[in-house]
């Protein structure tokens, strides 16, 4: 029985220290997270072009491939 007392003796002064004597994990890192740093593709005014073509590509080949697989089932 002594040991379930003696946990419960720790476990009581845990919560009775005060949140500033605990340690806490902190990172020290900082990222630029701008539109240039967090998209895996370049963007920009010079790349508006090629974004377009690739965004437009994109929804084209997902939707209509459904539709060419419809069409081929039929």
């Amino acid at each position: 029985m002594s040991v379930f007392l003696t946990a419960s003796r720790a476990s009581l002064r845990a919560t009775r220290t005060p949140a500033s004597s605990m340690q806490v994990a902190r990172r020290y890192a900082h990222f630029e997270n701008t539109a240039q740093t967090s998209l895996p593709f370049p963007q920009g005014p010079k790349h508006a072009k090629g974004l377009a073509f690739g965004i437009t590509g994109f929804f084209a080949l997902g939707l209509g491939l459904p539709v060419v697989a419809v069409y081929y089932q039929m």
